[in-house]
């Protein structure tokens, strides 16, 4: 996992339907030592000035990624059922973490998915942490 002695701050970004999925992750990452900012715009644009601010933006396909686009951060885009070359962001300042599954993209076939998204389990969490760190590297 992400170590505290890495100087990585971690912010996390969400609406108010997130808050306590947020609150339980920042818990965590404080439990961890790693420094932790929960963040709580109040706006589109104070979302988009804090992504602005970041080294790297890690999402998954929602408006985070779209507002990323409109800046220059570097996008780590979690894409499973959802087809990233339809739904990706608009600019090519960004990585595709995927794990390539058969059954996907899936989202446009059955919009509700198949219950099981194994495509984003799949995308292990040190998958993620190694493209962090390789571009903050530069």
């Amino acid at each position: 996992g992400l170590k505290a002695k890495e100087n990585l701050d971690v912010v996390l970004l969400g609406g108010r339907d997130e808050a306590g999925l947020l609150e339980q992750i920042h818990l965590q990452c404080k439990l961890r030592g790693v420094n932790c900012i929960l963040a709580q715009p109040k706006s589109i644009l104070g979302s988009i000035s804090i992504i602005n601010s970041a080294r790297c933006l890690v999402s998954a396909c929602c408006s985070a990624i779209h507002m990323g686009s409109l800046t220059d951060v570097r996008i780590i885009g979690l894409y499973g059922p959802t087809d990233f070359s339809y739904t990706g962001p608009w600019n090519y300042n960004f990585e595709i973490k995927n794990i390539n599954l058969s059954c996907g993209p899936c989202y446009l076939k059955t919009p509700l998915g198949c219950g099981n998204p194994t495509c984003m389990y799949g995308i292990t969490v040190n998958s993620v942490l190694d493209t962090i760190r390789r571009i903050s590297l530069r």
